[in-house]
């Protein structure tokens, strides 16, 4: 066996198709092509195909999870005030 195939054989490993990468997300596949073209998905391409590094969706994920945790202590901690949104006055109609 060639020395370069068995580092070939674990590179590929190391990536995931479209496919592949849209049901460790629980997302559709277009939703990973729109990560794609974005710019939030970092992937390789030969030719027509996509191959995703198993390190750049663990990197996404860990961003998501950072992003979600952020939000959540900011509303804790009352440093993101929301506006309360109220009814509008119903209108005043006269009896005619």
């Amino acid at each position: 066996m060639p020395k370069g195939s068995t580092r070939a054989r674990q590179n590929a490993a190391d990536f995931l198709s479209v496919e592949q990468a849209a049901q460790r997300l629980s997302v559709s596949k277009r939703t990973v092509h729109r990560m794609i073209e974005r710019g939030d998905l970092g992937v390789m391409r030969t030719g027509r195909v996509f191959r995703i590094p198993i390190a750049e969706l663990d990197r996404l994920v860990s961003k998501a999870t950072h992003d979600a945790a952020a939000i959540k202590r900011a509303r804790v901690d009352g440093r993101k005030r929301t506006t309360k949104t109220t009814k509008p006055a119903p209108r005043k109609t006269t009896r005619r």
